[in-house]
């Protein structure tokens, strides 16, 4: 009785208060446009083909992979894209950062190594760190990916931590094979599944927006998309 209580009370404040204030894309419809689609499978695709241009270790992340295992494409109700890459050391990063944001440019693209943005689409890029463990404690792995950030998160940003890894072992990243994103090979993670179970250990096999208005049952996502080849 107690707990329901407390469910009752908690669910409402995630979702009117809390969620929206976190992200302002919460209260947007339930699943994206076909512009909206378009906009953020262009900005995978390209950012992707950018990376192996500059011969960048990269893979899919967090939702955007999440899409592709699950329907070779964006998820219709995702936000942004998601790519993550290997960091480089001193110059040669610096030069990496300055020789994207052009390419970027070419393409249509506002952003630098850390976001991008098209149109109304945005693209979330982490930058990871490699990170060997030499303290001989089997506890540990030998070498985790770490994630590289200039700024500090938010309280609502942190509470992912509590349900997810986000710093993960080497042998579940690298090395990185292949898969099909809307008719395009890109990298992902070698442990794909086991990359995803680390960051939605809750949600990885829930198929509907975590949205409140989006669980009526006449909210169906649309139909995917005929691959480009």
């Amino acid at each position: 009785c107690v707990l329901l209580v407390i469910l009752v009370c908690i669910i409402p404040l995630l979702h009117v208060y809390v969620l929206p204030r976190a992200m302002g894309y919460y209260n947007e419809e339930c699943y994206l446009s076909p512009e909206q689609l378009d906009d953020l499978r262009y900005m995978v695709i390209t950012i992707c083909q950018i990376y192996e241009e500059l011969n960048q270790t990269y893979w899919l992340d967090f939702g955007t992979l999440l899409g592709a295992v699950r329907r070779g494409d964006v998820l219709p109700h995702d936000a942004d894209v998601d790519l993550s890459r290997l960091r480089m050391d001193g110059v040669a990063e610096s030069m990496f950062g300055r020789q994207f944001s052009q390419r970027l440019q070419d393409f249509g693209i506002s952003g630098n190594a850390m976001i991008a943005t098209y149109k109304g689409a945005k693209a979330d890029l982490f930058n990871w760190n490699l990170v060997v463990d030499n303290t001989g404690d089997s506890y540990k792995p030998f070498a985790m990916l770490s994630y590289h950030t200039s700024g500090r998160e938010t309280f609502v940003e942190g509470l992912k931590h509590f349900t997810a890894h986000v710093d993960l072992p080497k042998s579940l990243i690298l090395p990185t094979r292949k898969m099909k994103f809307f008719g395009k090979n890109v990298s992902v993670p070698r442990d794909y599944r086991g990359v995803l179970a680390e960051r939605y250990p809750l949600t990885q096999w829930v198929q509907f927006p975590y949205k409140w208005k989006c669980w009526l049952p006449w909210k169906r996502p649309p139909d995917p998309a005929p691959k480009t080849s």
